[in-house]
């Protein structure tokens, strides 16, 4: 399931539900608020992921659920996967509860026919006439672009909410060397970068349950 919302009905979501309801960044959209039973449904499982409750995490998953795209699937893998991520084991280590955590925190869009697909920057259409390469999403307001990979170097630009291009070809650090859709080059903090490749997550409701269908990363 991909589900893709123009950005400009996107834009008229931003903190559709209330904040009370479910925290969002400033620049994420969000409307599960339009199916409260989909509101309970990821409170209980953020709650269950913060606890490191396999059995329930489980349990919220479709006994098909995809977990990659190499055949790797079922309640069973996914078992063993969050059993093994407690001791830094599984395909990315404790990494895997953090990256449930971080996709259900960061709102998604409903659709009544295809279900809920989360993080919001997964799910909404990037802008028409966006260039090849710019595919990573940076998911705060005003973050700074800085002249080097330092908390202390001159600032070159300010970016909310946008696409920007990685310049980049190491990942394991805290900054990455990018490019503004405005043509400024420079490095900006890996916290506030998404790629389109990261993992994201569907949920589609059946029988009156909603269930995760999948969870996945790569393309």
């Amino acid at each position: 399931m991909k589900i893709l919302f123009p950005a400009a009905v996107a834009a008229a979501l931003v903190l559709a539900s209330p904040a009370s309801a479910h925290d969002v960044p400033a620049c994420v959209v969000d409307n599960a608020a339009k199916d409260p039973s989909f509101v309970a449904y990821r409170k209980q499982l953020l709650a269950a992921i913060a606890a490191r409750d396999v059995k329930t995490v489980v349990a919220a998953a479709d006994p098909k659920v995809q977990l990659s795209f190499g055949g790797d699937a079922g309640r069973q893998t996914l078992a063993k996967w969050l059993s093994d991520s407690k001791g830094g084991k599984g395909p990315i280590g404790v990494a895997f509860w953090d990256e449930l955590a971080e996709v259900l925190s960061n709102g998604g869009l409903l659709d009544e026919d295809q279900g809920y697909a989360a993080p919001s920057y997964y799910a909404v259409q990037p802008p028409p006439g966006l260039k090849d390469g710019f595919d990573m999403f940076v998911t705060g307001s005003m973050v700074l672009v800085r002249k080097a990979p330092d908390g202390n170097a001159d600032v070159l630009d300010r970016v909310s909410c946008d696409y920007v291009k990685s310049l980049t070809t190491e990942w394991n650090t805290p900054w990455l060397k990018i490019e503004t859709r405005g043509g400024t080059v420079g490095y900006m903090s890996a916290k506030f970068l998404r790629h389109n490749y990261d993992y994201r997550a569907g949920f589609s409701k059946k029988s009156g349950k909603w269930l995760m269908t999948f969870f996945i990363a790569g393309d």
